[in-house]
């Protein structure tokens, strides 16, 4: 089979503590567990996740500033059934599955080729990944945090702060959130446990403004779709402590894999192969210096069942995941590829 874009190893969970967490729930046959869900989350959860992204991302607000939903693009249709945006601004390339929510709704697209081009234009909404760009894992600098949070008040402009992996970078100071920077105004901050936990469980959240709070109504117009169970089990993942074991161990378990693909790079890749895009800690990008070179990678991947993303800009570009792979097989793939081009 091909390994998910997000695949992940069942070792680098705690799994027992998990189960303690679902038993723990279900012992206590928690009332919630016979009601209709809350749309906008378990309260429970919603203050767990707020502590937590105070204590490590120096966000700002309240637990009715957080909602809940299982994926990204769920919390963008929500938002874009309320605030109904016109136009999106962002960096290129767009996260494909925030992309394809903005193409469903027929949102006006407004392609950013740089950071500095993103600060000229004017739109509804401004997407972006400060701490971990897509595909390339570049951080953005304090000064162009404060650039774009000015910017958004100038135009009148919501940014989509989406902070996924911010919690793995090895080669980069931690910044705080744009969120936080901008005492939570004008900004929605997005992220998820897709990488930090089981990626099965489908829960992500969103910390809106309270300027854009106010527009929603009491009743929200989606319903929950995040089950019951799983987010009062993760609400007692995270206040048990189990969850801040969890990203201890998850850590040492990316900085190894990380650390040995940066070494087989170093050791086998091809003059034919420009690398690039470790920062991300996520993945890595080979640029082939021509198509034949490009095709060549693209079947020694293919016959070891190993999923790859294709790039036009630059050309003959893949973007290769390698989370869900475990040491000896990253260290064999990576090795059959150098050596096979």
């Amino acid at each position: 089979h091909h390994y998910a874009i997000l695949g992940q190893l069942a070792d680098a969970f705690d799994l027992s503590a998990l189960r303690k967490a679902y038993q723990h729930v279900l012992g206590a046959a928690h009332p919630a567990l016979f009601q209709p869900a809350d749309k906008a989350g378990e309260t429970a959860l919603r203050k767990a996740i707020l502590q937590h992204l105070i204590e490590i991302r120096e966000l700002t607000g309240t637990v009715q500033q957080v909602l809940i939903a299982s994926g990204i693009q769920n919390h963008l249709m929500l938002l874009a059934a309320v605030h109904k945006p016109r136009t999106i601004a962002f960096i290129e390339p767009l996260f494909d599955r925030a992309k394809n929510v903005f193409d469903l709704l027929d949102i006006q697209l407004v392609p950013c080729a740089d950071f500095a081009m993103l600060c000229q234009v004017e739109a509804d909404w401004m997407y972006l990944s400060p701490s971990n760009s897509y595909p390339g894992g570049d951080v953005l600098s304090i000064k162009d945090r404060l650039d774009i949070i000015e910017h958004a008040r100038q135009c009148g402009a919501f940014i989509i702060e989406d902070d996924y992996n911010h919690l793995f970078r090895y080669n980069a100071y931690q910044i705080p959130a744009i969120q936080g920077l901008a005492k939570g105004e004008r900004v929605i901050y997005i992220g998820a446990f897709s990488r930090t936990m089981p990626i099965s469980m489908r829960i992500s959240y969103m910390v809106l403004p309270l300027a854009m709070l106010t527009r929603f109504p009491s009743d929200l117009p989606l319903a929950q779709t995040v089950s019951t169970i799983d987010q009062l089990a993760m609400a007692d993942f995270m206040t048990s402590g189990a969850y801040t074991r969890q990203l201890r161990k998850l850590s040492g378990f990316a900085k190894r894999h990380n650390a040995l693909v940066s070494s087989l790079v170093e050791q086998h890749k091809p003059a034919s192969i420009d690398v690039w895009g470790l920062a991300s800690n996520m993945h890595m990008m080979m640029t082939a210096h021509d198509a034949r070179t490009c095709q060549r990678i693209k079947a020694l991947l293919t016959t070891q069942n190993l999923y790859y993303r294709p790039f036009e800009n630059p050309p003959h570009t893949l973007l290769f995941p390698y989370g869900g792979l475990d040491e000896t097989t990253l260290s064999a793939s990576l090795i059959k590829v150098f050596r096979g081009v």
